[in-house]
């Protein structure tokens, strides 16, 4: 996906009903999630949707700060991005 059609879809997602919306700290570390991401939608949705629930800036930056996105093989590094946001889920 491009640039701009990751971040659109990643919005939808990570800013559900306004929650965390507006909150510049929160875009700001959500593009470079997204830039992370790679323009993979599965990836963008995945972690756009366990953010909704998390309103730290702390949590956010948990996951954009996460060791998991240096693994250099691309088809790993998605399943270790999917695994993280799976990580992330509410119980």
């Amino acid at each position: 996906m491009s640039d701009d059609d990751s971040w659109s879809s990643f919005k939808k997602r990570a800013f559900v009903m306004g929650i965390n919306e507006g909150n510049v700290n929160h875009e700001t570390i959500g593009k470079q999630i997204v830039q992370r991401c790679g323009g993979v939608p599965l990836a963008i949705n995945a972690i756009g949707s366990i953010l909704c629930f998390k309103s730290q800036e702390s949590e956010w930056l948990r996951v954009k700060d996460s060791e998991m996105w240096d693994l250099e093989d691309e088809g790993k590094r998605m399943l270790i991005v999917l695994k993280l946001s799976y990580k992330h889920l509410p119980p």
